[in-house]
């Protein structure tokens, strides 16, 4: 029988290879400058590096 932190421990490894996959910050989501670029959406980075800042400090004052 597979105890829960396993099946908790899947899910981990099925998120990071979705970001790897979607070339995505496993931490934030987000899409990666590499791929903004690929896109042409290079105005946006500005913005998802506000974002992902914004994000880490809202993170950080969250743990004890």
């Amino acid at each position: 029988m597979d105890s829960p932190r396993s099946g908790h421990e899947e899910i981990i490894e099925g998120v990071r290879e979705f970001c790897r996959i979607r070339n995505r910050n496993i931490e934030t989501g987000f899409s990666s400058r590499e791929y903004l670029r690929a896109l042409r959406t290079e105005w946006i980075t500005d913005l998802k590096d506000e974002a992902e800042g914004l994000l880490r400090e809202y993170n950080s004052n969250l743990q004890c």
